[in-house]
This record gives structure tokens, sequence and C-alpha cells, in this order.
């Protein structure tokens, strides 16, 4: 069984978009937004000798979380590196 398409011709360019509704719009329907709101709070955790500080996270958080694809930014800081060889970090 075959279909044939409709005829389409353009009739002009495509409008305008904007994220916002104008006057007289309004949004059906949204998907939530999967990009966390950066925050200025850091997680700081330190364990022995050593103590890891990572950004952007939620204030009063008891373990970090980054979204899907986010950059994770932060630090290890150990009290003496005089013993250390190599440093992994793991997901």
């Amino acid at each position: 069984m075959s279909f044939d398409l409709p005829q389409y011709s353009i009739t002009g360019p495509a409008p305008d978009y904007s994220f916002e509704p104008a006057c007289g719009e309004r949004t059906l329907q949204q998907t939530p937004s999967s990009i966390r709101p950066t925050t200025e709070t850091t997680f700081i955790r330190k364990s022995g000798s050593i103590t890891v500080v990572l950004h952007n996270q939620e204030d009063g958080v008891r373990m970090p979380s980054y979204g899907r694809a986010a950059l994770i930014a932060g630090s290890l800081l150990f009290d003496s590196n005089d013993s250390i060889c190599e440093v992994v970090l793991q997901a």
C-alpha cells in the first residue's frame, strides 16, 4: 500500500520563538528542566587525612550529586603527600 504525501508550500518565515508565552498565550504542558540551578554551596567531607571539596551543591545535603553529563568541580586535599603515588577517581 502506498501513500501520497500532501503538497506543501512555503507561506512565510517561521514565527518568532520565546520561552515565555506572549500576551494572550498560555502554556499547555511543560517538561521539567533537567538542568539544575547552579548554587554557591560547597560540600566538604574529611575522612582521615583526605578532604573532599565539591562545588555547586545544594545547601545541607548529606551526599553530593551532579546531573547527567554535568561538570564535576572540586578538589582533593591531602594532609601530607609524602606517601601518595597515584590518585584515581572513579564514578
